[in-house]
């Protein structure tokens, strides 16, 4: 029997979560005996379907104040403090379950470094760790100041596995950083994890009084600006708008859209658990850059306009380049976000209408490889550990 653990910081938005969430579902799709532990930082993973055999572990939550900082996001003590329980729910978490493998999103070493004590907790029960790795980490300028400087000794110090969660050759987090042989000789790359909906769904409110328009913010922290406009736009629009904002958005917000969405005729909700299976039921999406909503959008062949955010890390922007250059979305450039120029890219896009082929333009396929990787490591023999005591 398989066990494994998917770890992931989350102290901004739901992308790292919800990528963990549809790898573990497949791993328990292709091994119903398996036992999946997802440990988060969100709040909003528990709301997720989870599979028979999975369940989730939630650390406390932190909240980013910059790149590579994080504060407590509820609780009344330093950030020292926050990281220093988390780590050791972490160590303690590793020892106790015995995992077969552990499955780290982007940070090798966690949020502040929380993951060490858990990484040397793996290497004592004889498991496995497994880096994923997202198409873009960032620009290759803040990338090699932050990120590869205490990633690539972490990642040669303790991971047998990097798995790159997008295509050789197009947005290629290796080849754009120049990450060095050693770790390109532990890497493959699977294709796109999608997060497989629950079959095509029902949009509630459609009815026959023309296209429906669903514009999403991921998380919700801050697509106040895009759904702003989305509603403006909106007003006298021949096609009837539909916004989900987010469980992130902060509520006071939440409340201004939720009137403005009257104001406008746009049924404004707050979380939608299954949203990818509304993207094969809609007309067109606006939505912001992050992976999983463009992945998933683009795996139906919804025409989407894109705009992407540039804080506090430009990713979004980079992907959402690369596939306007495809033809897989509309660009939006934020820069240039108003609610007249979103009103004309939304009327483009419906005019484009959906296409199969552009699903097509993407590998898909990244949750059944990299599952089906986890699981030949996870079921091939523990890893011994010899130690040396000189007395």
């Amino acid at each position: 029997m398989a066990r494994l653990v998917f770890y992931s910081h989350d102290g901004f938005g739901l992308g790292h979560v919800r990528r963990n969430l549809a790898l573990s579902r497949r791993v328990v799709e292709l091994d119903p005996s398996s036992s999946v532990l997802v440990v988060t930082g969100s709040d909003v993973a528990s709301q997720f379907e989870l599979s028979e055999g999975t369940d989730i572990l939630e650390l406390p939550a932190l909240s980013k104040v910059s790149n590579g900082v994080y504060a407590p996001r509820r609780l009344r003590v330093d950030a020292a403090d926050v990281h220093r329980l988390r780590a050791d729910v972490l160590a303690a978490t590793v020892r106790s379950f015995r995992p077969h493998v552990m499955v780290v999103d982007k940070s090798p070493l966690g949020a502040g470094g929380e993951l060490a004590g858990a990484l040397d907790a793996l290497e004592e029960v004889g498991g496995s760790a497994v880096l994923g790795l997202r198409d873009v980490l960032d620009d290759s300028a803040t990338v090699a100041a932050e990120w590869t400087p205490d990633a690539v000794p972490a990642i040669l110090g303790h991971y047998s596995r990097v798995l790159v969660y997008g295509t050789e050759g197009f947005l290629d987090p290796l080849t754009d950083n120049a990450l060095p042989d050693s770790v390109r000789g532990l890497s493959s790359y699977c294709g796109y994890v999608v997060n497989d909906p629950p079959g095509r769904v029902t949009v509630p409110w459609r009815d026959d009084c023309g296209p429906v328009v669903l514009a999403t913010a991921g998380g919700g922290e801050d697509g106040a600006a895009l759904l702003d406009a989305f509603l403006r736009a909106a007003i006298g629009a021949p096609w009837r708008g539909v916004v989900v904002a987010g469980p992130m958005i902060p509520p006071a917000e939440f409340a201004r859209l939720s009137v403005l969405g009257a104001e406008a005729g746009v049924r404004v909700v707050n979380f939608i658990p299954a949203l990818a299976g509304w993207f094969a039921a809609v007309d067109a999406v606006v939505s912001m850059g992050g992976y999983n909503t463009l992945v998933e959008a683009v795996s139906t062949g919804v025409p989407i306009v894109c705009v992407p955010r540039v804080r506090p890390r430009v990713e979004q922007l980079i992907r959402a380049r690369a596939f306007a250059e495809r033809g897989l979305v509309r660009l939006l450039e934020p820069d240039r976000l108003e609610a007249t120029t979103l009103r004309a890219a939304v009327d483009a896009a419906l005019a484009d209408g959906r296409d199969p082929a552009r699903a097509a333009l993407l590998d898909h396929g990244g949750a059944d490889c990299a599952a089906q990787e986890l699981l030949d490591l996870a079921t091939a023999p523990r890893r011994v550990v010899r130690r040396i005591w000189i007395a």
